[in-house]
């Protein structure tokens, strides 16, 4: 169930809890409830979109080709591709793994399985370990270019042929 924001909240009522979470890419403290809970979930993607363009500018700014993690959790269109084989996600014999662990762990086993973190698995399990080659994937700036997902001083940057972090 989606949390409802009072006015307090939206828009200026953000704490600095909630600012400091945004800012360090992770909910250390908890600010927006309950790790991995849907409240949670629902709390920080309100706080996102209510502050992205106070965080976003300055973030792309620093790191050019970069996303904020809030980012990929919210607003990137896909995964990022695996460049050296098939993408885990698409791994039957993974499937077969994670639907034996909901099996044996029915309150929660396997529920972060496909769970992206930065656009990659964020939970590695089972036939994962001995995948070979081992999965790499594209990196930010490839995944931004590919998908036509630059902004104003990246495209300068990438016209230029000026070197970059990513």
């Amino acid at each position: 169930m989606p949390v409802r924001l009072t006015k307090s909240r939206a828009r200026s009522g953000w704490t600095e809890d909630h600012r400091d979470a945004m800012g360090q890419a992770h909910d250390y403290f908890c600010a927006f409830g309950p790790r991995g809970s849907a409240e949670a979930l629902e709390l920080a993607r309100a706080c996102w979109f209510d502050l992205r363009d106070e965080f976003f500018p300055p973030f792309v700014e620093a790191n050019p080709f970069q996303r904020p993690r809030w980012w990929w959790d919210f607003e990137a269109p896909e995964r990022r591709q695996c460049v050296n084989g098939p993408h885990p996600f698409d791994n039957p014999e993974r499937q077969i793994y994670v639907n034996r662990w909901k099996l044996e762990y029915p309150h929660g086993g396997g529920d972060d399985a496909y769970r992206l973190y930065m656009g990659k698995p964020g939970c590695i399990c089972g036939p994962d370990f001995t995948q070979k080659p081992y999965p790499k994937y594209e990196t930010e700036k490839a995944y931004l270019i590919r998908l036509d997902l630059l902004v104003g001083l990246e495209r300068e940057l990438l016209a230029k042929g000026e070197p970059c972090q990513a």
